[in-house]
């Protein structure tokens, strides 16, 4: 499926969602998992784990959060994620965020396999900063997209968790290998603090199209599309809702 297809079925679900929030989407025994049964369901089923002790224990990250995937252009998929531990608890060691993890699967029905990480036999850090400076505490990954060649990231700089200063976005033209910051910065109250944590995705008609929220993730959502080569121009984004 088509990340454009999945965000627009994503939009038709919350439309579609009744009064107790619950949209119309069919489980293996009928809505809800009622026992009806039904036809036209969507059946979800847990492959294997993706991280933590003895998985991801080779790239010292035992404890990691988020995993967004990427297919970039050598045909690989990279995961992003955010904080990240080489113990397998919260502060467990070496704070990292964000980092990336390759995977050469092409059969996700089996799990997927990790080949390598960002930054050689560990998982480094993809841009150098420190935790827990004087100005904020970490940088969490949003959604990256794969444009013309380049990756780009949109990542929220917190104050603590949840308290977004700001968002920026991040550009990679080797593949996730490495990093610069593209000058796009969106303050953390733009929108009414619902642009700091997004989904996008690139349509036919040459926009990249985006979903935005506040990082409480129970907010409302507003739909955003900006000229593919003008994502790095927080001017140049189209809002609405």
């Amino acid at each position: 499926m088509r990340r454009s297809t999945f965000l627009r079925a994503a939009a038709a679900a919350a439309l579609g969602a009744g009064p107790g929030g619950r949209a119309g989407v069919r489980g293996p025994d009928g809505p809800e998992g009622d026992g009806r049964g039904g036809s036209g369901g969507l059946l979800v089923a847990k492959v294997r784990d993706l991280t933590g002790p003895g998985i991801t224990t080779r790239f010292r990250m035992e404890a990691t959060d988020l995993g967004i995937p990427v297919r970039v252009p050598d045909g690989r998929m990279l995961f992003v994620f955010g904080d990240t531990f080489e113990e397998a608890r919260v502060g467990g060691g070496w704070w990292r965020s964000p980092v990336g993890l390759y995977s050469d699967t092409s059969r996700l029905d089996e799990g997927i396999a990790w080949s390598g990480a960002v930054g050689g036999e560990h998982a480094r850090q993809l841009w150098a900063y420190e935790h827990d400076n004087p100005l904020f505490t970490t940088m969490l990954p949003s959604d990256v997209i794969l444009l013309d060649g380049s990756l780009y990231l949109h990542v929220s700089v917190h104050r603590g968790w949840g308290n977004v200063l700001w968002a920026e976005v991040w550009r990679s033209d080797d593949a996730g290998a490495t990093w610069r910051h593209t000058g796009a910065r969106f303050p953390g109250d733009a929108h009414g603090g619902l642009f700091q944590l997004l989904t996008w995705a690139l349509a036919d008609d040459g926009h990249v199209y985006a979903y935005s929220t506040g990082y409480g993730r129970n907010g409302p959502l507003l739909l955003h599309r900006v000229a593919a080569d003008s994502l790095a121009d927080p001017a140049a984004y189209e809002s609405w809702g």
